[in-house]
């Protein structure tokens, strides 16, 4: 099999933990140069996303494919608007419709700068497809940041809320936050799940807390600096610390966080055996004060 240097490095998730702002501030570097969009989603297609047929791309009623049309639209947009500007398109068009490879993938990165995915569904990813990752980019390195689970998964279902309703949370219904929390539960994966299936493939990863983000985001940089080999920097600690995202208002009803805990404290203590952190134990501990 063939394997490619490019990316330097792909950060899997999780969603809602930061990953923008990772993408936002990694991207002002000078030695960096991430691609025109954040989340490529490729190892997901056909796995934990539908196929990519063209069927599905110009048809399909997932939200995956929605953004692929609305990128196409943007694509020609541009050009009638601009017809002689370059800046970017010759990227557009292989990114929309070049025929799908690792090579393709490969290509998508800057050849001279630090480039990478940085794709929160990749923490869905089945063990067949982080071996076929691993084969093809061995020498990737992987960025995984991991949010304490009931305040990451609250926050999603505030963003599903907000972008699927167009309503506020106030006006949500017990019964579809019900439902939602069914379809979290299904669908997604627990910490230690992906810690270890990762580690199975990949020797080093880098595993960021979500809580250093808010507390120490100069000290992140740094790490990740360092592991992409980019030069350190002055950065300015108040603009690191500034929100990328800020969703809908709503504090995590009672009922709703012990359902949560309920499910996921098991997976928090085998967390806290596969890493030299404290953050595992201590959301341990207040899961028990919500429990008492």
């Amino acid at each position: 099999m063939t394997s490619y240097s490019k990316p330097d490095f792909i950060c899997i998730g999780f969603e809602k933990a930061a990953t923008t702002w990772l993408y936002k501030h990694l991207n002002n570097h000078p030695e960096v140069k991430l691609p025109y969009i954040k989340e490529f989603r490729y190892f997901s297609e056909g796995d934990d996303l539908p196929a990519y047929t063209l069927k599905n791309r110009f048809f399909g009623d997932h939200w995956h494919y929605g953004i692929y049309r609305d990128h196409v639209k943007r694509f020609i947009r541009d050009y009638v608007r601009h017809p002689r500007s370059t800046e970017g398109r010759s990227w557009w068009f292989k990114y929309l419709f070049y025929p799908r490879t690792e090579e393709w993938y490969s290509n998508l990165f800057d050849t001279e700068m630090v480039s990478g995915d940085i794709t929160p569904t990749y923490t869905h990813l089945s063990e067949k497809s982080v071996e076929r990752i691993k084969a093809s980019f061995p020498n990737t390195k992987i960025i995984l940041i991991l949010r304490e689970p009931t305040s990451r998964l609250w926050s999603k279902l505030k963003m599903n809320v907000g972008r699927q309703t167009q309503r506020e949370l106030s006006e949500i219904e017990d019964w579809e936050i019900d439902r939602m929390i069914d379809i979290h539960f299904k669908t997604e994966p627990f910490l230690s799940d992906v810690v270890e299936r990762w580690r199975r493939h990949f020797k080093d990863i880098e595993i960021v807390f979500f809580e250093d983000v808010h507390e120490k985001p100069t000290e992140v940089m740094y790490r990740i600096f360092k592991l992409l080999n980019c030069s350190i920097l002055p950065l300015d600690s108040a603009v690191l610390k500034s929100k990328v995202h800020l969703g809908l208002d709503g504090d995590m009803p009672l009922r709703i966080r012990k359902r949560y805990i309920e499910r996921h404290s098991t997976d928090v203590e085998r967390l806290s055996q596969l890493t030299d952190s404290d953050y595992p134990n201590r959301w341990l501990a207040k899961y028990r004060e919500y429990q008492s």
